[in-house]
């Protein structure tokens, strides 16, 4: 009997139009919402092509598998929020109300905060390099050090002294680590002298590689 060996079909070749940026941003966009619903392991290519409005060849122009997919669909959910938040902070009011409209926006999520955490735990691996390793490539050698500190005392918000005592120094010179992360999106304070990491499992990733 011949065997027959069956390859995989060639997705074509996508339209002028969906070749564009705002077709890449869409199909994150899309991505982003599909594998909050279904989860990143059920939703396929050809669903984030659906949700998207635009053909498979597309889909496939702009990324190359779903690994890669899925980095670009939690950098988009993460720089959304970040300018969203940061539209927020600089408005002229007081802090208390500018905390209530950041809260009312989380609330408000068409797809909720649990839902994203749990994407990001079905992707770890996918993640660990596109995404968490691109986070932490950005980092001076004294901010991966304040980093990894952060994540040998946990997940939870932690007080910036004890990051301060786990790495031996004074508090005041770790200032500029600290300062430099904020900016960079890397960590926030949640309230005067705490501090965490903006991205869910950040923590997690930092203690799997010093192991």
């Amino acid at each position: 009997m011949w065997s027959v060996t069956r390859t995989r079909r060639s997705p074509g070749r996508p339209r002028l139009s969906e070749i564009r940026v705002p077709s890449k941003q869409a199909i994150a966009d899309a991505a982003a919402r599909l594998f909050m619903e279904k989860g990143y392991r059920a939703a396929t290519m050809e669903m984030v092509a659906e949700a998207a409005g635009l053909t498979k060849a597309a889909v496939y122009y702009h990324f190359k598998d779903k690994a890669t997919l899925v980095v670009a669909a939690a950098h988009s959910v993460f720089t959304q929020a970040r300018a969203a938040t940061e539209a927020i902070l600089a408005r002229p009011e007081p802090l208390r109300a500018r905390l209530e409209a950041i809260a009312r926006i989380v609330l408000n999520l068409p797809q909720p905060f649990t839902a994203f955490d749990a994407m990001m735990l079905e992707a770890e691996g996918e993640l660990a390099v596109g995404f968490f390793g691109s986070r932490y490539e950005r980092a001076t050698p004294a901010e991966r050090e304040y980093m990894r500190a952060m994540a040998a005392i946990g997940d939870e918000p932690v007080p910036t002294s004890n990051v301060a005592e786990e790495l031996g120094r004074k508090p005041s010179s770790l200032s500029p680590a600290r300062d430099g992360l904020i900016k960079k999106g890397l960590i926030y304070s949640s309230e005067r002298g705490l501090i965490a990491f903006t991205v869910p499992h950040f923590g997690k990733f930092l203690r799997k590689q010093a192991a």
